[in-house]
This record gives C-alpha cells, sequence and structure tokens, in this order.
C-alpha cells in the first residue's frame, strides 16, 4: 500500500514507471535480498534519518549510526526514504 500511494504522487507515467522499477528490484543488504522499496520502509519505521554528507550527498543513518549513501541505494531509494520520513514525522 504505501509503495503505490508514493508513487500515485509522481506525476508523470514515464517517472512513475521508473521510481517503480527502481524500488522492486532486489538488492543485498546485510547479507540478505529484499526490495529496495521493502528495506527502505523497514529503516525508516526502524527510526532512520537522512543527514548530508561532508561530500553533500545524502546518506540514510539509521539509529545505531551506520549509514548507507545514496550511491549505494539510488536516488529514487532515497527519494522514497524521505517520502517515508516526512509522513512518519507529520504522525
Amino acid at each position: 500500500m504505501t509503495l503505490q500511494t508514493y508513487l500515485a504522487t509522481i506525476e508523470s507515467p514515464m517517472n512513475r514507471a521508473k521510481a517503480e522499477a527502481a524500488l522492486t528490484r532486489t538488492q543485498r543488504w546485510d547479507g540478505r535480498y529484499a526490495w529496495r522499496h521493502a528495506e527502505m520502509e523497514r529503516r525508516v519505521a526502524a527510526g532512520a534519518t537522512i543527514e548530508l554528507s561532508r561530500q553533500g550527498t545524502r546518506k540514510l543513518v539509521n539509529p545505531s549510526g551506520s549509514f548507507l549513501d545514496e550511491s549505494q541505494i539510488t536516488a529514487t531509494a532515497m527519494d522514497y526514504a524521505r517520502w517515508l520520513i516526512d509522513r512518519r514525522d507529520m504522525q
């Protein structure tokens, strides 16, 4: 439900399809495979935030202090995480 709600906010059908393709790809996380969107949902639910690195790129920071740089998870996954964090913080 959450992924579909996010995708509905993207106006361009082409951009929506690209975002869906990026977020439904599997990636290896801590030795296991999961969809990018599911991992972003899990990390945000666990309290992850987004911060800027010294180089000016975004990083998804877990409560433990470990982080993922935007280049490791794609800009689309980082945008989705930002959207999830914004929704979490509104509640």
